[in-house]
């Protein structure tokens, strides 16, 4: 089945992917997340510079968005699916993934990164997968 591509709503995506990253890692759940990866008591200071280090893994980010963003959208499209496409997706590949991430060598099992990376991963591949069934 030949699938054309709106490159536009791939970018999109890909711009949605990283937004809501800095939401759900922000605003929403950035106090736990945090916590979670030990970083609740670094001064501003130390997360200023911090942030400024991460610059690479931001764009990295932004570039794996774009993949992420055109699998889907191919998925959704060639399937005809499109929330339970992403919910399918999310279960077969980005739940197991973030399942076997819950592992902390340190602090043993952490069901609040599970349910932080899962959550965000979750929800999505759903919103994303339902926005491509209008475009």
């Amino acid at each position: 089945m030949d699938t054309t591509i709106n490159y536009w709503a791939v970018l999109g995506g890909a711009i949605f992917l990283f937004i809501m990253g800095m939401i759900w890692y922000g605003p929403l759940f950035g106090k736990l997340w945090r916590k979670i990866v030990g970083a609740e008591h670094m001064s501003k200071e130390e997360m200023a510079k911090m942030q400024k280090e991460m610059m690479p893994m931001y764009l990295m980010t932004i570039v794996l968005g774009f993949i992420t963003s055109y699998v889907l959208y191919t998925f959704v499209h060639m399937s005809g699916m499109g929330i339970s496409m992403g919910f399918w997706i999310w279960l077969g590949f980005q739940m197991p993934l973030a399942a076997g991430s819950m592992w902390d060598t340190k602090k043993g099992m952490r069901l609040s990164k599970f349910l932080v990376t899962g959550g965000y991963q979750l929800v999505t591949l759903i919103v994303l997968a339902w926005a491509y069934t209008m475009w």
